[in-house]
């Protein structure tokens, strides 16, 4: 799928006209249109505000499916878990990462014990 046909499919799904987007993101509704329509591509900073908006990684609206760089480097099952995870309240949110330090730090620890 192109960016402009996840631009419009993200914009659909949220049931938001052009111009509730591009005010949503500081943009004219001309650069919206220009951009569903493959007229125009964006800059970083344009991508970076899309993706905010939308609640996406930015390799999300770049890349193909499996293409990004996330999608590469991550299990498909656990950037799907991620993903859930990012939407947590502030509280959970913060216990996950303290869980997850947790384990990185237990593992890092174990590598130097067992590599001496």
């Amino acid at each position: 799928m192109s960016f402009s046909d996840k631009i419009v499919k993200l914009r659909k799904e949220r049931d938001w006209t052009q111009q509730q987007l591009a005010d949503l993101i500081g943009m004219t509704v001309n650069q919206i249109k220009r951009y569903e329509k493959g007229k125009s591509t964006p800059s970083l900073e344009a991508i970076r505000k899309l993706a905010v908006t939308f609640g996406v990684s930015a390799d999300e609206l770049v890349f193909g499916n499996g293409e990004g760089v996330a999608a590469q480097k991550l299990n498909p099952e656990l950037l799907k878990k991620f993903e859930k995870i990012s939407n947590l309240p502030k509280k959970e949110l913060e216990a996950v990462e303290i869980m997850i330090d947790g384990i990185i730090v237990k593992n890092e620890l174990n590598d130097l014990v067992n590599n001496k």
